[in-house]
């Protein structure tokens, strides 16, 4: 959908290009900084705004409140993909895959809109806004399974997604076939419990300060263990959220 919505630019912008970019907007439709094409950059820059606009000395993102950027939106996801136009029906495929995990998850539908901006990252690229639930942003290992499942859709050969399971299909199909496929590695240890995660985040993750969800104290280790896949290796920066995955992962 195109309701002709322009997003303005924001106060930096890349000198390199990429073939997924990635970044926030806040919620009078303002670029938050430069595009990422690294995921747990994202979670990196929430840290940042959870705790004070404050970064660490060893933050590699590009969000940089302190010199102007504006504050990243935490009522609700609001993160725009910039993506080769070649790959828009791909895309809209890994839309369709995140309504049918949040349906079955009980989540507020996530929403897409093609927008404009005056910083193009990607050569010939289109620009999508997702909007969705908060519990996006509250948990990084939530948008981390917003942004792998929206990457692996577009950058992947196109496949058949009708139910949550279909995920695995095709990616063992995939994985069989020994071809070169975007995010493989990432994939290949949660594929199967993702679905699973977002039904039972309330379990997993509902007592949880954003403070805990996002902390300082491991450094740069957040970087990595902020996301899904360490997540899904019971790899979290939190013990008890490990503990908890673990026994639903038995149970299952």
């Amino acid at each position: 959908m195109d309701n002709g919505l322009k997003i303005a630019k924001s106060r930096t912008t890349n000198s390199y290009g990429m073939t997924f970019g990635m970044s926030f907007v806040t919620g009078d439709n303002k670029k938050v900084c430069a595009w990422m094409s690294c995921r747990d950059y994202l979670h990196d820059a929430i840290r940042t705004e959870v705790h004070n606009h404050t970064r660490i000395p060893e933050d590699g993102h590009p969000f940089y409140p302190k010199s102007g950027d504006p504050s990243i939106c935490m009522d609700r996801l609001r993160i725009i993909f910039q993506f080769s136009t070649e790959n828009l029906e791909k895309f809209n495929s890994g839309i369709k895959a995140i309504n049918i995990m949040e349906d079955f998850a009980g989540m507020e539908r996530s929403t897409a809109e093609i927008v404009t901006v005056d910083d193009c990252v990607v050569t010939n690229g289109t620009t999508v806004l997702v909007k969705g639930t908060k519990e996006y942003m509250d948990v990084p290992h939530l948008l981390s399974i917003m942004t792998l499942v929206m990457r692996f859709f577009t950058l992947n050969p196109k496949f058949e997604y009708k139910s949550v399971d279909d995920l695995t299909k095709a990616f063992n199909s995939m994985y069989d076939d020994g071809l070169i496929v975007k995010d493989k590695l990432l994939m290949l240890h949660c594929h199967k419990w993702m679905h699973h995660i977002m039904k039972e985040r309330q379990t997993l993750f509902g007592k949880k300060t954003l403070e805990e969800m996002y902390p300082t104290k491991i450094g740069h280790n957040f970087h990595g263990q902020g996301g899904i896949t360490e997540l899904c290796n019971l790899n979290s920066p939190n013990k008890d959220v490990n503990d908890r995955l673990k026994k639903l992962k038995k149970s299952i």
